[in-house]
């Protein structure tokens, strides 16, 4: 039996797509769906870091602790738990380097969705993923803020450890030290609830999406 070349030739097409997991069937909020689920994966190195890093903010509290139990006679003590708390400020660094990271492969992935969210017909569902695209993107600028907030902590929190290791040093300076530091951390938690409630508000306005497009799919959350 002869095939048609043309027809031969949009099987084979077809069949490619298919094999790259994109289908040309899928609806605009099937792909949306897709790309988010990309997103989610992302940012699994984000979700690797909290454990982690929260525990080495417990740990340097522990060492700050026992030098200030310390008092002022032992400089020998002094210096080796300061250079600890300066071990712990160097993987607390690396841990939000790789959080940061991946909340930017994160952003990238999303700013596919500006496409495909300008094809949606349906006012009411369009207007959803706008608000979900204009959330999440406020989400990727508050995590900027808190980012760069927090790495200015540890390079405070450095310099704190290196006064205390000096043999001269001036409790005035100590002091104007801790609360310079104590002001950035105060950033630093500002700017993290305010990616935490932008984070349930984007689950929220994703769930209220998939509604709203009619798609019956298990959500993968953050």
């Amino acid at each position: 039996m002869r095939i048609n070349q043309r027809l031969l030739g949009l099987f084979c097409f077809a069949f490619i797509l298919f094999l790259s997991g994109c289908s040309p069937f899928q609806s605009t909020p099937e792909k949306i769906h897709e790309v988010l689920e990309d997103v989610v994966e992302k940012e699994a190195l984000f979700e690797e870091q909290q454990e982690p890093l929260v525990q080495l903010e417990k740990d340097e509290q522990r060492i700050y602790g026992e030098i200030m139990e310390l008092g002022t006679k032992n400089i020998e003590d002094i210096v080796n738990k300061a250079n600890e708390a300066i071990e712990t400020v160097d993987k607390r660094k690396v841990h939000m380097e790789n959080e940061q990271k991946s909340l930017e492969e994160s952003e990238e992935e999303f700013k596919r969705l500006k496409p495909l969210i300008e094809k949606i017909d349906e006012k009411q569902v369009k207007s959803k993923a706008d608000k979900l695209y204009s959330v999440m993107t406020e989400r990727y600028r508050t995590h900027d803020e808190l980012y760069h907030a927090y790495t200015q902590g540890l390079e405070q929190d450095k310099n704190l450890y290196n006064m205390l290791k000096a043999e001269e040093r001036s409790l005035g300076e100590l002091e104007q030290q801790i609360v310079k530091i104590n002001q950035i951390y105060e950033q630093v938690i500002a700017a993290n609830e305010k990616f935490n409630e932008l984070t349930k508000e984007y689950n929220v306005t994703k769930h209220s999406f998939y509604e709203l497009s009619g798609l019956d799919i298990e959500e993968s959350t953050k």
